[in-house]
């Protein structure tokens, strides 16, 4: 499955906040085994992999607010967290890393 999700790598691995029993949180509590992938937008096209297992936590408020203002902004982040219903935490430490290109 491919979902598209916002993300921070943030003392020594990666973490991201999804909703609780939403189709990503329910694949996850099936199997652990994850890889996030970030690609490059120009040609030739490129990225880097980074697969491993993740835990699911609780302490999804910090990543979250975090997130919200990486991606919308310090003003829209805290309208967009007013009334946010709870999340989980995604977490994936000692992953591995895979970096890809199409050049070839």
């Amino acid at each position: 499955m491919l979902s598209v999700v916002w993300y921070e790598w943030i003392d020594g691995g990666m973490s991201c906040s999804v909703p609780p029993a939403g189709v990503i949180d329910r694949n996850v509590r099936r199997n652990r085994w994850v890889a996030l992938m970030v690609p490059g937008d120009d040609r030739p096209y490129c990225g880097i992999e980074y697969r491993g297992e993740v835990t699911v936590r609780d302490d999804y408020l910090p990543v979250l607010t975090r997130l919200a203002t990486r991606y919308l902004g310090p003003r829209a982040a805290a309208e967009y967290l007013v009334g946010h219903p709870s999340n989980v935490h995604l977490r994936m430490e000692r992953g591995r890393f895979r970096l890809w290109d199409d050049a070839s």
